[in-house]
């Protein structure tokens, strides 16, 4: 479950990555493999519009570097993602969800994180909101478990 959470992580990164657009514009690329100690860390796939599609995390090991877990993500008509799903390996199991939502502006508003191995695959354990300053820079995030109880606060401050 820790490497599904890495994986989790690594994905806000790779997001920012794009390839040759075509079109006069700079090149650009995508990340497609991490490796480390030539073993394949990371792999990710796109979509005909560059959009990750999927990110699998690797076992670490000289005798078994085979997929571990991997991440499929979903768009919607705007081309942003409106969740992705963890599963383990053997077997494909689904292990966590996030579902993201957007306001009129495109801005995430907020997140739901849900343990799709609990049961109750249709109630997240908790949502995050998130508060933008009038810059568009997300100054605030709140965590709240499935009861509302708030469990985690994050405030944000940038320089000019």
């Amino acid at each position: 479950m820790k490497k599904l959470f890495v994986l989790f992580a690594i994905s806000s990164f790779v997001f920012s990555c794009k390839k040759d657009g075509g079109g006069g514009g700079p090149k650009q690329y995508l990340l497609t493999e991490i490796k480390g100690d030539g073993l394949i860390e990371r792999r990710m796939e796109y979509n005909s519009d560059n959009l990750i599609t999927r990110i699998e995390g690797y076992k670490q090991e000289q005798t078994d570097n085979t997929v571990q877990t991997y991440i499929v993500f979903q768009y919607n008509s705007h081309n942003q993602i409106k969740e992705y799903i963890g599963y383990g390996m053997p077997g494909n199991i689904p292990l966590a969800k996030i579902t993201l939502q957007y306001d009129s502006s495109g801005r995430m508003f907020s997140s739901d994180y849900y343990d799709m191995q609990d049961g109750v695959q249709n109630t997240p354990i908790w949502t995050t909101a998130f508060t933008y300053n009038n810059k568009g820079l997300v100054i605030k995030t709140s965590r709240k478990n499935k009861s509302g109880k708030l469990i985690e606060q994050i405030k944000l401050a940038y320089y000019d």
